[in-house]
């Protein structure tokens, strides 16, 4: 469905928008706006899709609703990335790790163990740094409404525990992408290999790959403890996400729409990280009444061993000096 169902609609919205309070009247017929992402119904990246749906339809009066697709049923991340600038999909929550092909700066966002908290990467996000990262999208066709997280990503695998930094010399993990998650892995003697969401089951399943990394609520809410029973909550990366929109869906907005769907967008990303931090303080439990053993690994010696990691991959030394320096 096109952003807009006709002409007509689009001046009426608009006409009706004029001296209009933030709140717009409800329309008669109503845009709507569809809004993907990869992992299951019912993930904290499908509550995350569906409370910005009701935030924006809420703040609109009814004017614009949103369809939420999950399971990559609108495409994958890279794919649906790539068709953004000609509108083919209105709305996507997308990994930082994707978007380091088009704006590489974003990369920074997942430097190992950058964060020190939840905290902390709410105050970066939400300031003049995850600010900067998502203008960086703008030139590409992308509009960045705000910042979700799934939590922080840990180590889940099929193989054998790994309690200590030599365990994961020789394994194979499945990484959501871009050119840190590579060199993380790497540094820890372990190898990195890049798929889509939809593949990692089957992956992990057939021997493909050892393992993965992900926040252990994605590991649940995709059943991936039913093929990997050894997790280790390294919390190597917070898992920041990006509401992304099409531009060209959202230059057809009028300014109090735009608005509107900024700021459902920074609210429904306050609410999905709060719920990714809620439902990972139960993961450990969760995941060993599931049969997973769950091993809490010394960060120490991962820490040390991703010097060469900022050294040969941080795009933006001074962002990431400023995320540091950030006291909570």
């Amino acid at each position: 469905m096109t952003i807009l169902t006709s002409r007509r609609s689009f001046l009426s919205i608009a006409a009706t928008s004029v001296g209009a309070p933030l709140v717009a009247r409800a329309q008669s017929s109503p845009v709507t706006l569809r809004m993907g992402h990869v992992t299951a119904a019912g993930s904290v990246f499908d509550q995350g899709a569906k409370r910005f749906a009701e935030l924006l339809e809420q703040k609109t009066g009814g004017a614009i609703k949103v369809t939420v697709f999950a399971g990559g049923q609108l495409g994958q991340e890279r794919e649906v990335m790539e068709g953004m600038p000609l509108g083919i999909v209105d709305l996507h929550i997308f990994g930082t790790s994707t978007l380091t092909s088009i704006a590489p700066e974003i990369g920074d966002s997942d430097l190992p163990f950058l964060y020190a908290s939840k905290a902390h990467a709410d105050k970066c996000l939400e300031g003049s740094v995850g600010d900067q990262w998502l203008r960086l999208l703008e030139p590409r066709g992308i509009k960045g409404l705000g910042w979700g997280a799934g939590g922080f990503r840990s180590c889940l695998n099929s193989k054998k525990p790994i309690a200590k930094k030599e365990d994961f010399a020789g394994m194979k993990f499945r990484v959501a992408g871009g050119p840190v998650f590579i060199g993380m892995f790497k540094a820890l003697g372990a190898s990195a290999i890049q798929m889509n969401w939809g593949e990692v089951y089957t992956a992990v399943q057939q021997g493909v790959i050892d393992g993965l990394e992900c926040p252990p609520n994605v590991a649940l809410s995709s059943k991936l403890n039913e093929v990997a029973k050894f997790a280790t909550l390294d919390e190597h990366t917070y898992s920041a996400l990006v509401f992304g929109m099409a531009d060209p869906a959202f230059k057809k907005l009028n300014t109090v729409q735009q608005k509107a769907a900024v700021d459902a967008g920074r609210e429904a990303g306050r609410f999905m990280r709060d719920l990714a931090a809620k439902l990972d303080a139960d993961a450990s439990t969760e995941l060993r009444a599931k049969g997973v053993r769950v091993d809490i690994i010394d960060k120490a010696p991962l820490i040390a061993a991703m010097d060469p990691v900022y050294k040969d991959l941080a795009k933006n030394a001074k962002v990431v000096a400023e995320v540091r320096a950030t006291r909570v």
